[in-house]
């Protein structure tokens, strides 16, 4: 037999891609497992009292306030919140804070924040008063000492946890937001507005945007409110634009700002339309003798709710403008033969105003009716008293009916009429002006000085002895009384 020779084995070499792809699938095994349980660590955290805690804590710490929050309920990615309170430290921007029915969108962590796209709310209350937590927020909260809320995470999932929140806009459904005075007193409100919010949690700015509801200030009419934007920061609140109408079809629009300190301070310049002037003048005597639409730039400054401590400036611009039975113009009306005066169209009526409580300081008043005559001067208004001091001009040839009136009285040309000063006095029931004796005087001295010589000097024999006094003296005398009696008004 042959001897056969074995032929040693060849090893089996490793093949390297195998490694590989084993050493992958398992990293990626772990990869995703780890994944999987860090996800599943983070919602078991958002869906526990963890996420509850810290949410509190940030609230809390972003309005410098104590918070308190209702159990929160998840849908899916959605979170609800049947209620959220907080009431504000000497430092917040408000004092109370109350929410009704929040409903927030959640779209996870993303940029080392939570996302939360859009947040709607059914009702949101806002004051700002002194009912405050004594103190400032840091030195005198508990939040500090407060579990964070991360606790509660296991300690390989809280650094997954980020700090930050990206919020969008909040929608509100019905907002009420109040400003009281020391006394508990209302002193600016917006009353059911429906806001969208777009808040800043680095800057602390919030910009609502809204329409409908109601704009409240003491001694005001209420303004429903068409559409308006602000801006609040702590105590202040930027009026960025404002739209609203009140009076039964007067419009109100403007811009402005509130601060919300220990007396609500207000600054707003506003653009006012169409406002019915019975609606200014409550007494019907008043009413009847004046009508018109006002219109112009108003400003209001100052502390609202205090009769002494808020001021209104601006122009008024009447159009339509009407003034029937003035005693005077009726008057003129009759002895000039000119009945445009009885109900006299004014086709120009301008005049600056400051009012501050009941007094009304009303200047640079400029009344025309084109033909007839032109009112300049300023009047002082208190409660119902009157006092004014004016300039009246009247077109050439107007007085001619009234002996002496162009003579004497009316003057001063000037710009197309003739001028005389006028003053009024007295209350809204019983005006007083100085025209009217001007007038009669001057006739009367004008008749006086077409009386012949003699009879004159038959006058003057009478003064010394009436007795005596010729009856043809009588005679003279009595036409003079009756050709004066129309303007004495008897």
């Amino acid at each position: 037999m042959s001897n056969r020779r074995r032929r040693p084995q060849k090893s089996k070499k490793a093949n390297p891609l195998k490694w590989v792809l084993i050493t992958g699938t398992t990293l990626l095994l772990v990869l995703f497992c780890g994944i999987f349980a860090i996800k599943a660590g983070i919602n078991s955290w958002l869906r526990g009292d963890g996420f509850r805690d810290w949410v509190k804590k940030k609230s809390a710490t972003v309005l410098k306030s104590e918070v308190a929050l209702e159990k929160i309920e998840w849908k899916d990615s959605e979170v609800y919140l049947n209620g959220f309170k907080a009431r504000g430290y000497n430092d917040a921007g408000f004092s109370k804070l109350d929410l009704d029915g929040v409903r927030v969108a959640f779209d996870g962590k993303a940029d080392d924040a939570w996302q939360i796209p859009e947040a709607t709310v059914n009702r949101l209350n806002m004051e700002f008063s002194k009912d405050r937590i004594g103190g400032e927020f840091v030195r005198h909260s508990m939040v500090s000492t407060d579990s964070d809320g991360k606790s509660a995470a296991p300690e390989w999932v809280r650094n997954y946890l980020p700090e930050k929140v990206e919020l969008g806009d909040i929608i509100v459904d019905s907002g009420n937001l109040i400003a009281m005075n020391e006394a508990g007193e209302e002193t600016f409100g917006l009353r059911n507005v429906a806001a969208t919010i777009d808040p800043d949690l680095e800057t602390g700015m919030w910009e609502f945007s809204g329409r409908s509801g109601k704009l409240m200030i003491p001694n005001s009419p209420v303004f429903e409110l068409q559409n308006f934007g602000v801006r609040w920061k702590q105590k202040d609140l930027y009026l960025t634009s404002l739209s609203a109408n009140f009076m039964d079809g007067a419009r109100i629009s403007g811009t402005g700002d509130v601060v919300f300190g220990e007396k609500t301070q207000l600054n707003l310049d506003l653009e006012l339309e169409n406002l019915n002037l019975h609606e200014v003048l409550k007494d019907e005597t008043m009413q009847e003798r004046f009508s018109g639409l006002i219109s112009g730039p108003v400003k209001i400054t100052g502390v609202p709710g205090s009769p002494e401590g808020l001021k209104q400036t601006g122009t008024i611009h009447i159009k339509e403008g009407v003034v029937t039975s003035i005693d005077f113009l009726n008057t003129v009306a009759k002895y000039t033969k000119t009945e445009q005066f009885r109900r006299l169209g004014l086709n120009e009526a301008t005049a600056d105003f400051e009012r501050v409580g009941n007094r009304i300081l009303l200047t640079n008043i400029k009344i025309q009716s084109d033909g007839l005559t032109r009112i300049e001067g300023d009047l002082l208004i208190e409660g119902d008293t009157l006092a004014g001091n004016f300039n009246l001009g009247v077109m050439p040839g107007t007085m001619r009916w009234i002996p002496g009136a162009e003579q004497t009285v009316f003057v001063e040309p000037r710009d197309g009429f003739l001028w005389t000063p006028l003053t009024i006095t007295g209350t809204f029931d019983d005006i007083s002006e100085d025209l009217t004796a001007r007038i009669i005087a001057a006739a009367g001295e004008a008749f006086i000085k077409d009386l012949p010589a003699n009879v004159i000097k038959k006058a003057a024999g009478a003064v010394k002895d009436p007795i005596d006094a010729p009856s043809s003296l009588i005679k003279d005398a009595t036409s003079i009384i009756e050709t004066l009696a129309p303007l004495l008004g008897r």
